[in-house]
C-alpha cells in the first residue's frame, strides 16, 4: 500500500478556523487579515514542521455579500501562501454541529438539483477562481457529506449526484486535484458499500477522517488498515484531512495525539489534525457554563485562546 500513501506522506498541518466567528458568515464577512496572519504565525512558531492548512469557505457568506467574501478569500490565500504554507480549501459542509457551520441538508440538494444546482455551481466556480493564486494542494469539494444520510440509499444518491456535479464544475474551473473529505465508513447496513466506493470514481485523492485509531486494543488500527486496503483497490493517493478526537482533559488529549499519530507514521500517511486554534466554531472551545456555544465538550484545538500551546501538545512536533 506504499504507493497510495507516498504522494502526500510529507503533509503535516491543521484544519484552521480563525478565532473571531462561530459561523462561516462571521468568519468571512468580518475577516481580519491582521489577526489571520497572527494566528497562522503563532501556529508556525508552535508547530514549525507544519506545511499545510485546511480552511473552510462558506456558501452562506458568499450569499450575504459575494464581493466582500471573494475579496477576503483572495486575501486569505495571499496570507497563507506568503506564510510558506499550502492550502486545502473546503467549499461545502455536510457535518452538522452546534453552532452550525453551514451544513447542507440532502432535502435541499434534491430541491436545488431541479435548477442544476444553481447557485451552488456559481458559488463554487467563483470561490475557486478566488483561490487561483494560492498554493493549493487539493480542492476539497465537501467536508463529510454523508453525515446525515448513512444507510439511507435514496438520500445517499442525492448527495452523490450533487458531489458529482460539483466535481464537474471544479474540473472546468481549475486543474488541480480534487477530493471530498469523508470519514471512511460504510454507507449500507451490509457494510459492503463505503463512502470511498462512492467517491473514488470522480475524485483524484481519497481524503479520510480516521478518529480514535490508536487504542491499545488495536481495533482502530485494524479499521484504518481496512480503509487503506479499500483505497488501494482504486489506486488513488490518500491523505488524512481530519484526525485527533478532542478532549478538555489535557493529559488524555495528548495521549490520543501520541497514539493516533504513531499509527499514521507507521503507515506513512500525511495528516492534518483538527484543529489549530481555539475558536467559537463548534468543538474548538471548552465547555464553560452557560456561555459555551459547543455542546459535546470535545475540545479539539491545539492552541488556547491566548495562542499558547495547550499543555503537552507540543508532542505533535515529534511526528
Amino acid at each position: 500500500m506504499h504507493e497510495i500513501t507516498k504522494e502526500y506522506s510529507r503533509v503535516r498541518g491543521f484544519n484552521f478556523q480563525p478565532d473571531w466567528g462561530a459561523t462561516g458568515v462571521t468568519v468571512w464577512q468580518k475577516f481580519d487579515p491582521v489577526r489571520y496572519r497572527e494566528l497562522i504565525q503563532a501556529g508556525k512558531e508552535a508547530f514549525p514542521g507544519i506545511n499545510t492548512l485546511r480552511i473552510w469557505l462558506s456558501f452562506d457568506a458568499w450569499c450575504e455579500d459575494k464581493k466582500l467574501f471573494l475579496s477576503n478569500v483572495r486575501t486569505a490565500m495571499d496570507i497563507i501562501t506568503s506564510s510558506g504554507l499550502a492550502c486545502i480549501p473546503t467549499y461545502f459542509n455536510g457535518w452538522s454541529s452546534i453552532p452550525n457551520f453551514g451544513g447542507f441538508a440532502a432535502s435541499i440538494l434534491k430541491h436545488i438539483s431541479k435548477r442544476d444546482y444553481e447557485p451552488y455551481r456559481t458559488y463554487l466556480r467563483e470561490s475557486m477562481e478566488a483561490t487561483k493564486k494560492g498554493n493549493i494542494l487539493i480542492h476539497d469539494i465537501s467536508n463529510e457529506p454523508f453525515n446525515s444520510v448513512v444507510k439511507n440509499p435514496p438520500w445517499i444518491e442525492v448527495v452523490i449526484n450533487f458531489l458529482k456535479a460539483m466535481a464537474e464544475e471544479a474540473r472546468e474551473t481549475d486543474d488541480r486535484p480534487i477530493t471530498v473529505g469523508s470519514q471512511g465508513f460504510a454507507l449500507n447496513e451490509e457494510r459492503t458499500y463505503y463512502d470511498i466506493d462512492a467517491l473514488a470514481g470522480f475524485t483524484d485523492v481519497i481524503s479520510i477522517h480516521p478518529y480514535k485509531v490508536g487504542d491499545p486494543q488495536g481495533e482502530g488500527e485494524n479499521r484504518l488498515i481496512k480503509l487503506l486496503e479499500l483505497v488501494d483497490k482504486y489506486k488513488k493517493p490518500v491523505i488524512i484531512t481530519e484526525c485527533i478526537w478532542g478532549s478538555e482533559d489535557e493529559k488524555g488529549h495528548v495521549e490520543t495525539i501520541k497514539q493516533d499519530l504513531a499509527v499514521f507514521n507507521k503507515y506513512n500517511i500525511g495528516f492534518l489534525a483538527h484543529a489549530l486554534c481555539t475558536s467559537p466554531v463548534a468543538d474548538l472551545h471548552p465547555l464553560r457554563g452557560k456561555d459555551a456555544l459547543t455542546c459535546l465538550g470535545i475540545y479539539m484545538a491545539f492552541l488556547d485562546e491566548d495562542l499558547n500551546i495547550r499543555k503537552g501538545h507540543e508532542v505533535f512536533n515529534n511526528y
